[in-house]
């Protein structure tokens, strides 16, 4: 139900009340706030790339860092000093962009050597 509400950005928005009522008519499901919530984190890791499934722009950036941070450690710290405004906003996009640019060339050569 929830993958049918991801909008063509790859995002969930419409407002969870309302992803309820959907789940209730097609599932015949009342889900509790913890259940919505624990499938709709199951969804985004299990979704690729990484962000597909977020609520927001931040929810999403966190998700890629989250996958991102698996491989590269020091990719939180980018995501630090942008949640606290304490970075040039360019240069931590384009580290972050770069870094990120890598994971995914890492993991598709993986994909296919496999």
């Amino acid at each position: 139900v929830l993958i049918g509400l991801i909008d063509a950005d790859g995002f969930l928005t419409l407002p969870e009340v309302d992803m309820k009522k959907q789940i209730k008519k097609e599932l015949s499901i009342n889900a509790t706030n913890e259940q919505y919530e624990l499938v709709v984190k199951a969804l985004q890791k299990w979704l690729d790339p990484p962000g597909i499934a977020a609520r927001s722009l931040q929810e999403s950036l966190l998700i890629q860092a989250s996958a991102l941070a698996s491989e590269d450690p020091d990719a939180w710290k980018d995501v630090d000093r942008i949640a606290f405004g304490r970075s040039n906003w360019e240069s931590v996009a384009e580290s972050f962009i770069i870094k990120w640019v890598k994971f995914r060339t890492s993991k598709i050569s993986n994909r296919q050597n496999a």
